[in-house]
């Protein structure tokens, strides 16, 4: 049975890579998407799901190493975009408020891999608790846009709150001097700089640096 639940996590964290090929896919034939709609919103509800319960899930079978953070944030900034790049393909009248949204956050993760890799040559994991909660909102967001709804003015203060969230990751990573994922916010980012001690949530984060 351990070998079996010790798969789990591996097995929703690739899940989301396959959804997002998918959603790519139904992105390039879109007539795939209008005949499937359903079928779309159980893959991105599994997806989204599936993100939050991988990591509590390793966490606790204590098998939440380093390569699995990384690919954890890889196959999550592709899920976002092909989702992105499919609820565009279908809104409308949102597709202003998409573009100027997904634009400044795509921006923001463009310049965090960027720095990330030129200090650390590894890919940003910073797990940072706004972008938790940014990532309820966006799933909210998204889904009612795959509704069929244009939640315009909602919107705009998720992708708001996306760019803070998305800066605030940034600065954990100019701010650290050693590569480490798992970092609550840019203020904890400053006390593990000056070498100070401070309790995770075991919920959301690893007790260690994972470096």
């Amino acid at each position: 049975m351990k070998p079996f639940l010790k798969s789990i996590p591996w097995i929703l964290l690739y899940s989301r890579l396959f959804i997002s090929m998918l959603f790519a896919f139904f992105g390039i034939v879109e007539q795939l998407y209008f005949n499937n709609t359903v079928l779309c919103l159980v893959l991105f509800s599994f997806g989204f799901i599936g993100d939050i319960f991988d990591g509590i899930i390793a966490r606790y079978l204590k098998m939440d190493t380093t390569k699995m953070r990384m690919l954890d944030s890889i196959f999550d900034t592709l899920f976002w975009l092909s989702a992105s790049y499919l609820l565009f393909l279908t809104s409308g009248e949102m597709q202003h408020v998409l573009i100027v949204g997904i634009g400044s956050v795509i921006g923001l993760v463009f310049v965090e891999y960027v720095v990330c890799f030129l200090r650390f040559s590894r890919t940003p994991s910073s797990h940072n608790f706004i972008s938790k909660f940014f990532g309820l909102f966006l799933f909210t967001f998204y889904f009612l846009g795959f509704m069929g709804m244009s939640p315009i003015v909602f919107g705009i203060g998720v992708f708001c709150f996306g760019f803070i969230a998305r800066l605030d990751s940034l600065i954990i990573y100019l701010i650290v001097k050693e590569w480490t994922h798992d970092v609550p916010s840019s203020y904890h980012a400053y006390l593990i700089r000056n070498g100070k001690k401070f309790k995770r949530n075991k919920l959301f984060h690893s007790e260690h640096s994972g470096v």
